[in-house]
């Protein structure tokens, strides 16, 4: 029950030794009652039942989430880096007990419970009761490329954005996964760690370790400078948007 409230206030302090006082179910409560949805503006009608406000939700974020039916254009693979044969062995690897409980170890274990209410503190306290049953969920994922019926079940949970949100795009929706799904996440991703620079193009400068995506930016800025230097100004053009255009389009 101490960490079912603990989760509930997401007050940093609880983590320094914060127990069953005043304050922290007074924080709680009250953080609980500043997430609850009592009514939302949508389809041009306020509902504030928890029926309609449900029915609202279901139909808004289905239409939001939903893939689009028009074609999506297709990129052949000429120009692209692939991996050697070497790192695509590595990939095939069967995974093996120490990645795995690396993987839970690398997780926050008090944040981000899953739709069981489970958190990665639970995994590592009861790992050696669950970790031979975790270790071959995982590994049976990475040798068929399937999942049991149910582990990839998430639940959306809404955080409004502001003290009084009354429309749906005023919330933000965040996903509660499951342990073995994060797991599997974690353990993927530390595997495509380390080949992530030899296939992707130097030029990408966003959500890359070591790259910032303020890069971009700055590159571009310089190349727009350079061309008001080289080439407006000796041909003498002022500095319209249509003679710019003109300038850059004679390049």
């Amino acid at each position: 029950m101490e960490a079912i409230w603990r989760q509930s206030s997401r007050q940093t302090r609880c983590k320094l030794g914060d127990r069953n006082t005043k304050f922290f179910h007074l924080t709680a409560t009250i953080r609980r009652g500043r997430n609850n949805i009592t009514k939302i503006f949508f389809d041009r009608v306020t509902r504030t039942t928890p029926h309609t406000i449900k029915a609202a939700a279901a139909a808004y974020f289905s239409s939001l989430f939903k893939q689009p039916g028009s074609t999506r254009p297709r990129i052949g693979s000429d120009g692209f880096n692939k991996l050697s044969l070497t790192q695509s062995a590595e990939l095939e690897q069967p995974v093996t007990m120490d990645e795995v409980r690396r993987a839970v170890w690398d997780c926050d274990g008090s944040k981000a419970p899953g739709p069981d209410g489970f958190t990665f503190n639970f995994y590592k306290a009861a790992w050696s009761l669950i970790g031979d049953e975790s270790f071959h969920v995982v590994s049976e994922f990475v040798r068929i490329g399937k999942m049991p019926k149910g582990v990839n079940t998430s639940y959306v949970k809404l955080v409004p954005k502001n003290a009084h949100p009354t429309k749906f795009m005023e919330f933000r929706p965040i996903s509660l996964i499951h342990g073995v799904y994060k797991i599997v996440g974690k353990l993927l991703l530390s595997q495509i760690r380390p080949i992530m620079t030899a296939i992707i193009s130097p030029h990408q400068t966003a959500f890359i370790s070591g790259r910032q995506i303020l890069d971009g930016f700055i590159i571009a800025n310089e190349v727009m400078h350079r061309i008001k230097k080289n080439v407006v100004r000796k041909r003498g053009l002022h500095l319209s948007p249509l003679l710019f255009d003109i300038a850059v389009e004679g390049l």
